[in-house]
């Protein structure tokens, strides 16, 4: 989308592109998967920032591994969950080197499958599109 408002001088796709992803593996460094980590520099060279979830593990993802937790890469953000205190949750990665910032994900109010119907949901994945709506 960001590459297709750029070629059509703003008259099509989107300027503002921030894409949230949630399906890591946890206990895995990036060095085993180069590719995947490579997928955000070629993204952000299009002008597109990814904000990834890390692991719903109490883990320091620097030590025991996170994907993409240990991706490096200056168009990726990693995010850990925190509670209504502002404090890391309990079930939450953590790390000094590769998660940037903590973002709320506790009981947070969502959608259910079911028609009209509302739940608290917590964890990593939901701190992910809290970012992404900050940053857009």
């Amino acid at each position: 989308m960001k590459k297709l408002y750029l070629e059509n001088n703003g008259t099509k796709g989107s300027n503002i592109v921030a894409v949230t992803y949630s399906g890591g593996i946890s206990k895995r460094f990036a060095s085993s998967f180069p590719n995947w980590c490579n997928l955000y520099n070629l993204l952000g060279q299009q002008g597109v920032l990814s904000i990834g979830a890390t692991t719903n593990n109490n883990d320091d993802v620097d030590f025991v591994g996170d994907m993409p937790s240990t991706c490096e890469s200056n168009y990726l953000i990693m995010v850990t969950n925190t509670d209504q205190n502002d404090v890391k949750a309990r079930q939450a990665g953590y790390g000094k080197k590769h998660i940037d910032i903590g973002v709320p994900g506790e009981d947070i109010l969502t959608t259910t499958d079911q028609a009209k119907k509302y739940t608290t949901e917590s964890g990593t994945s939901l701190s992910a599109p809290i970012l992404a709506g900050a940053v857009s």
